[in-house]
């Protein structure tokens, strides 16, 4: 499937801002882990962020076959929000090396 390059860095650039998925590690314990709040209801009449996880889902498929280890770790850091730098101090390249990194992965799944 061919992608647009822009919207594909345009998703990963704001793909956090829409996660709101529960770090497990945060939890206080198991109970935690089963009981349903406030926090975790839905609108179902909204089905963006279904299609904004769905859309991720595809992307992180096409990217285990065709990317490097490092690219996919450069694909989830920058998914979580992380800048080009901060994902160099990360995996200890330069900014300039992670950009090239990136560039090449959407070059890959963008053909």
């Amino acid at each position: 499937m061919k992608y647009d390059k822009e919207a594909v860095k345009l998703f990963i650039k704001n793909y956090h801002k829409h996660s709101d998925s529960q770090d497990i590690d945060q939890l206080e314990d198991i109970d935690d882990f089963f009981s349903i709040t406030d926090s975790v209801a839905y609108d179902m009449e909204d089905s963006t962020h279904i299609d904004e996880i769905a859309f991720f889902n595809e992307l992180e498929a096409v990217i285990e076959q065709v990317g490097t280890m490092k690219q996919q770790f450069v694909f989830y850091m920058l998914c979580e929000g992380l800048t080009l730098e901060e994902t160099g101090k990360r995996v200890l390249l330069s900014r300039e090396r992670v950009r090239q990194l990136y560039d090449d992965l959407l070059n890959k799944i963008c053909e």
